[in-house]
């Protein structure tokens, strides 16, 4: 979450990183995790730094 809040990265930079082999499966695991898409989490989170 803190990658979403914190940085500018890119949903598919955030998933690599995690080690997802696809980033359309770390947003339903995040949808199924909190409730809100990677998308709505950021655009209510997101603080502007970029890392």
């Amino acid at each position: 979450m803190r990658l979403l809040s914190e940085t500018d990265w890119t949903l598919p930079v955030i998933a690599e990183h995690l080690g997802y082999k696809h980033p359309e499966y770390m947003g339903v695991a995040f949808k199924k995790f909190t409730g809100m898409s990677p998308g709505a989490f950021r655009e209510h989170h997101h603080k502007g730094i970029t890392l």
